[in-house]
């Protein structure tokens, strides 16, 4: 996290975007969604507006084009460990949530917003999907989620983080 981040307003900043995403899966907009958007909806937007802060220093009301590509190719692709169909829901929520934000006057330049991210739609998953853009965290829980584990089980992550770090000691020694 950015050291210029203050966590009470992070804080709030995420509590606002809980309220934002429980109006906004009120909408029709949001009844459109396949269940397999829907699902994700919650969590792309949490995301999303954790990490335009934390990491580009932007609340919804300073979202800017350039940071928003960044963060879906980049950000996420090196942070978020999720499945496939977190990374495909990325665009349609962003997109639809964007249009109802706009609408209820919290983010200005949503168009432009919107045209950045038709334009990187594709490669959100993509980028998600390629190791070479995964950060070490990522990479790590990918590992483990490869494995068999289940990464939301704390004495099954600790198991694996065990077998990981003997594993790196054995390879440090054998080089």
């Amino acid at each position: 996290m950015n050291p210029a981040v203050n966590p009470s307003a992070l804080d709030a900043l995420l509590q606002q975007a809980h309220l934002w995403s429980s109006e906004f899966a009120q909408t029709s907009a949001f009844q459109r969604f396949p269940a397999s958007v829907a699902h994700e909806a919650e969590s792309v937007i949490l995301c999303f507006s954790e990490f335009m802060y934390t990491d580009f220093g932007q609340t919804p009301a300073q979202w800017q084009p350039q940071a928003l590509q960044q963060c879906l190719l980049h950000t996420f692709a090196a942070k978020v460990a999720a499945e496939a169909a977190f990374f495909e829901a990325v665009a349609p929520v962003l997109d639809a949530f964007l249009q109802f934000l706009e609408s209820r006057a919290i983010v200005t330049g949503a168009v432009s917003l919107r045209q950045h991210l038709a334009y990187i739609a594709e490669q959100i998953p993509d980028q998600a999907a390629n190791p070479s853009h995964w950060g070490h965290e990522k990479l790590f829980v990918m590992a483990a989620f490869n494995d068999g584990i289940d990464v939301r089980d704390q004495n099954q992550m600790a198991q694996f983080t065990r077998f990981y770090q003997e594993q790196l000691m054995g390879s440090s020694l054998v080089h």
